[in-house]
């Protein structure tokens, strides 16, 4: 089990993203931390949850998707996108100008 703030238990830790099914794009990344003995949601409520803040932030293709990814999957200094055909995360290494 994981720790977050002083020693306050982690019971879950998921993120769902939502993209563009026929170009991979992120469109919005959710992520839900529930603390121990908290109410965890289910799976579909978490996906509903990150559709609706996709479409408040004006995304509003009806060509969304969600996915569930570990937060271990988002790399700082990389880009991210979803394999249309795969339904996997591909991650790519920013390329820093020297």
């Amino acid at each position: 089990m994981l720790t977050f703030m002083a020693g306050v238990e982690v019971q879950a830790d998921q993120v769902c993203a939502v993209y563009d099914e026929k170009t991979g794009r992120i469109h919005h990344v959710h992520r839900v931390i529930t603390l121990k003995g908290g109410s965890h949601p289910s799976r579909k409520e978490i996906e509903s949850r990150a559709i609706e803040h996709a479409k408040r932030e004006g995304k509003t293709s009806s060509n969304l998707k969600t996915v569930h990814l570990s937060p271990d999957q988002l790399h700082p200094g990389a880009t991210h996108k979803i394999n249309p055909k795969t339904g996997l995360l591909v991650s790519k290494p920013i390329k820093r100008k020297k």
